[in-house]
């Protein structure tokens, strides 16, 4: 593990001269329709149009770049949150998703790929388009907390920890505000892999329901499309 450590610190230093620090926001939409769907079956009809409901993203990144292909890498820390109330007469609890994420971000500028750029410097006046248009990948692992809170009992139930991976694909455009200031807009799906909640179908919320058991399949489809911005904050030559 140590290795890769040294490795990621190595090219974080070694193959750029400037580097900038980025602080990330975005608003999300998360699917997970299997859950939807057994929630709608077991206890009809809930408090919002998704099962959870649509939250934010937050993101903490360093920015680098190799010195002569526009490719750039964004390694980043996210924390995001999603809460969903179900209507039901036996428990008015709420069900809980969080993750907090690892994500070594990487965007290529197709348009100027072989380009001089000295970005994020924007001081040439080339067409945005062309310097600042991105393609993104996004390959992430995420600690994940899964749990149901019962205002009744005062007891979590299926309170479940697990790590998972995923991957991000999207697309975003660099705005240079000054040479110092770069504000990105993005947008991005998230598919995340091997979701499981153990417990899910036995909480408490469903006890008192009569229709029969389906099964929940394993583990879980779960995408997280977002829409976003990025402030870029350059701090050393």
């Amino acid at each position: 593990m140590n290795r890769y450590i040294y490795l990621g610190l190595f090219l974080a230093f070694g193959l750029s001269a400037q580097a900038q620090i980025g602080l990330t926001g975005s608003y999300t939409w998360f699917k997970a329709d299997q859950w939807e769907q057994f929630v709608e079956q077991k206890i009809g009809d809930y408090q919002e149009d998704h099962f959870f409901q649509n939250g934010y993203q937050f993101g903490v990144d360093y920015w680098f770049r190799l010195k002569d292909m526009r490719i750039e890498f964004l390694p980043e820390l996210r924390y995001a949150k999603y809460t969903a109330e179900p209507v039901s007469d036996f428990d008015e609890g709420m069900f809980h998703w969080q993750s907090m994420s690892f994500h070594w971000t990487t965007n290529v500028y197709p348009f100027d790929f072989f380009g001089d750029c000295d970005c994020p410097t924007f001081s040439k006046q080339d067409p945005i388009f062309k310097k600042g248009l991105f393609l993104q990948l996004s390959p992430g692992a995420h600690f994940l907390r899964q749990w149901y809170s019962s205002e009744k009992s005062l007891i979590l139930f299926a309170d479940q920890k697990s790590l998972v991976y995923s991957l991000g694909l999207g697309i975003g455009l660099d705005i240079g505000i000054s040479d110092w200031i770069t504000l990105s807009p993005f947008g991005r799906i998230t598919r995340i892999f091997g979701g499981e909640w153990n417990g899910f179908e036995e909480l408490p919320v469903f006890s008192d329901t009569v229709i029969p058991d389906q099964p929940l399949e394993q583990p879980y489809e779960l995408w997280v499309p977002e829409a976003g911005l990025r402030l870029g904050l350059r701090w050393k030559h």
